[in-house]
């Protein structure tokens, strides 16, 4: 679906993630900003925690596509902190528990449809890639 390999899904999160913010802060008043600010940065600790797995997953295999990685991986400590990191830098951007500090005020102060937009889109979108890292990479490890 979105990409066949895992730093083009970082892209797509980078996306995602950005236009998400920018669309929180359309208001512009100060609640809504330190809301739209504190989700931003949330959102980019969580790609660079991303950002770190997919490196990790690269430096221990040597393959960025997903199919590629699929037939290469092995339970290895290089694939356990990718696991770690690429799972956590995704909760938190999927806003899983305990990760799900910046969700309520986002969607408190987005508009109405930046809400439904949030709740539908964006949050989804990291827990459909958190599965599919999973199911297609990470699975020596379950």
């Amino acid at each position: 679906f979105l990409s066949g390999d895992v730093f083009n899904l970082y892209v797509t999160l980078e996306l995602l993630g950005f236009s998400a913010v920018a669309l929180t802060a359309l208001a512009g008043k100060p609640n809504v900003l330190k809301a739209a600010m504190r989700y931003l940065i949330i959102s980019l600790s969580g790609s660079l925690m991303y950002l770190m797995g997919v490196a990790f997953l690269y430096g221990g295999f040597g393959a960025l596509d997903i199919a590629q990685l699929n037939s290469l991986t092995r339970e290895t400590p290089a694939l356990a902190v990718a696991a770690a990191l690429m799972t956590a830098g995704l909760a938190m951007k999927t806003a899983l528990f305990p990760l799900h500090f910046w969700l309520p005020p986002a969607h408190a102060n987005a508009a109405a449809p930046v809400s439904a937009l949030l709740s539908a889109l964006v949050v989804k979108g990291s827990f459909y890639i958190l599965l599919r890292l999973w199911l297609e990479v990470l699975y020596p490890l379950a």
